[in-house]
């Protein structure tokens, strides 16, 4: 069976590659695989600091496993958080999940290029947004969609952003 996977990250763009992916895996009866990754950009402060401390041999066993505690319920919390804005984007564009198969896929601890990339294996479509900051700006702080157009092991559409009136608007 086909499978199209879209990603989404809760921008007006996204929704609209959203609607474009949901369409076509109507037309083509494929699977449509939503996907939102996140990585975080940071470590947390005192997280940084009890990986120092027990490096120095500064925590206890306790310390520890709390600390591991702390870091399952935040990886819950990111997992929850990443199908809250696939069933809120879902909700929004209106997909009809009887006439589309729909898979949720929540990633993180990647960059959405990555896990996205990663995803386009054995995909037949890969579907992205683009923010549309253009050429300079895409080249200097690197583009989620230029990075999939030029390493998707399948082919790749590019939704360009909104023009005013555009129903998945902000």
């Amino acid at each position: 069976m086909e499978r199209i996977v879209v990603g989404v990250d809760g921008s007006a763009t996204a929704r609209r590659a959203l609607a474009w992916a949901a369409a076509e895996a109507e037309k083509r009866g494929a699977v449509l695989d939503v996907v939102h990754a996140y990585k975080p950009s940071y470590q947390r402060s005192e997280e940084r600091t009890a990986l120092s401390a027990s490096t120095l041999g500064g925590l206890s066993k306790v310390d520890l496993e709390e600390l591991e505690q702390r870091r399952v319920e935040e990886r819950r919390n990111e997992q929850n958080q990443a199908i809250g804005t696939i069933n809120k984007a879902l909700e929004r564009v209106g997909v009809d999940t009887s006439k589309v198969q729909v898979e949720k896929q929540a990633v993180t601890g990647k960059h959405p290029d990555h896990a996205l990339i990663e995803l386009s294996r054995g995909a037949t479509l890969l579907v992205v947004g683009s923010r549309g900051r253009g050429a300079v700006a895409g080249r200097l702080m690197g583009s989620v969609s230029r990075a999939c157009v030029e390493h998707a092991h399948c082919p790749v559409v590019v939704i360009p952003p909104a023009v005013d009136g555009d129903k998945f608007g902000p």
